[in-house]
C-alpha cells in the first residue's frame, strides 16, 4: 500500500493505517487475521514495520466457500499534518 496524498502534495505515512479484522459470515474453517497497529504517527520516508504498509491477511481460510470479511480500519496521522483530504489504495488479494 502506497503513502496518503493529498492534492497539494502532502503526505501520511501507511505504516500509521492499522486494522482489526473480522469474520461477518463463513464457513467453519475461516478466521480473522491478526490485529495490525498502526504506527503512532510515523514521519514520511520513516519505516517502523508497523500497519498496512506491508501485506498483512485480513483473514485466513483451508476451506473453499464463500466468506464475508469486515475490517475496522484506526489511522494516526501525525499531529503535524496539514488540513485536508488524503487518497490511497488499499489492495485486498484472494489466494
Amino acid at each position: 500500500m502506497g503513502d496518503f496524498t493529498s492534492g497539494t502534495c502532502d503526505r501520511i505515512n501507511s505504516e500509521n493505517l492499522g486494522w482489526v479484522p473480522r469474520v461477518v459470515t463463513a464457513p467453519l474453517a475461516v478466521i480473522a487475521g491478526p490485529v495490525v497497529a498502526p504506527g503512532a504517527g510515523v514521519a514520511v520516508g520513516a519505516s517502523t514495520g508497523a500497519g498496512l504498509k506491508t501485506a498483512r491477511p485480513l483473514a485466513i481460510s483451508v476451506s473453499m466457500g464463500t466468506a464475508q470479511l469486515s475490517a475496522s480500519l484506526v489511522l494516526q496521522a501525525p499531529t503535524s499534518t496539514p488540513a485536508g483530504t488524503y487518497n490511497t489504495t488499499l489492495t485486498l488479494t484472494a489466494i
